[in-house]
């Protein structure tokens, strides 16, 4: 794996993320082939087993369908979902990083544990296969983290 990893740039460029390192890098390069296979990140996720589906079961006594819930797909790529899973924990586990900080911005604000890790799994994957159409390095200034925009901002008025 590691001769593999070495040929292609993108597996360098995948290793520089925090909770990636080679082994993990090359897994996802081989099992996702190329990063147009995906139209859209949703899709992405679901076959990794970090993304969210939609599950309705039954109706009320009404004869309503209840409402949709969401949870994990099961019928997921094992392989991927540990490589996913593995990553988002260890870049959880280190020092100083833009995931690590968004990951303790949303267990302070009531995200239980679990789907805190999800969702954490789901960005690395967003920047991984953004990194990967664009041939592009990580830059954290770009990631988006939805807290940052509900921060108020300092205005100067000219008065």
């Amino acid at each position: 794996m590691s001769v593999l990893g070495k040929k292609h740039d993108i597996i360098k460029l995948w290793g520089r993320l925090p909770g990636i390192g080679l082994i993990r890098a090359t897994t996802l390069f081989a099992y996702l082939d190329t990063p147009w296979r995906f139209k859209r990140k949703n899709r992405l996720w679901k076959y990794c087993g970090v993304g969210l589906q939609r599950a309705a079961s039954g109706t009320d006594k009404k004869g309503r369908p209840k409402p949709a819930r969401l949870q994990l797909p099961w019928a997921v790529n094992r392989t991927l979902k540990n490589v996913v899973l593995g990553a988002a924990i260890s870049a959880i586990n280190q020092k100083d990083n833009v995931f690590k900080d968004y990951y303790e911005r949303m267990v302070q604000d009531g995200m239980i544990t679990s789907n805190a890790r999800h969702a954490i799994a789901r960005k690395m994957l967003t920047v991984i296969w953004g990194m990967w159409k664009t041939s592009s390095r990580f830059d954290e200034n770009l990631l988006y983290l939805p807290s940052e925009l509900s921060k108020p901002t300092a205005s100067v008025s000219s008065r």
